[in-house]
């Protein structure tokens, strides 16, 4: 009866040709389609919502962490996002879940031995491969105050 009743709701004002209201111009079978249709459709658009919601909290991490390893390398956005990203390769691990190591770890002062390598390791290479492209474009680092 529920599904009847939602058909005809959301049908509501919709005739079909011969002018006899949706529920009496088919039959129980043609509603309760329609009525599993939209369930369907319903059950697809929510799971949609939560991907969207579980991708925008990753991304928020995501940015958090770019975020630590700024502030702990002293790196700029582009290349604090490539460090995680290396540290996600070379660690064979989900760049969300390196994220969420990195974004802890001011906290609980602890991270990983094999990621904190991996990591300094990174930042290394990005901080050398820097100051080559700087002493190539004959531009120099800026002095501390």
């Amino acid at each position: 009866m529920t599904q009847i009743v939602l058909c005809d709701f959301v049908n509501r004002g919709k005739r079909n040709p011969s002018g006899a209201e949706p529920s009496e111009a088919c039959g129980r079978r043609d509603l309760v389609a329609r009525c599993d249709d939209h369930d369907r459709e319903i059950a697809v658009l929510r799971a949609q919502a939560e991907q969207l919601k579980r991708a925008l909290g990753k991304n928020a991490v995501v940015d958090q962490a770019i975020g630590v390893v700024i502030t702990y390398g002293g790196v700029d956005a582009e290349t604090g996002r490539e460090v995680l990203e290396e540290v996600s390769r070379r660690t064979d691990t989900e760049p969300a879940q390196v994220a969420e190591h990195l974004v802890r770890w001011p906290r609980r002062t602890w991270l990983p031995a094999t990621l904190h390598q991996v990591l300094d390791a990174a930042l290394e290479r990005a901080r050398s491969a820097g100051s080559r492209a700087d002493s190539q474009d004959g531009s120099r680092p800026a002095s501390a105050p």
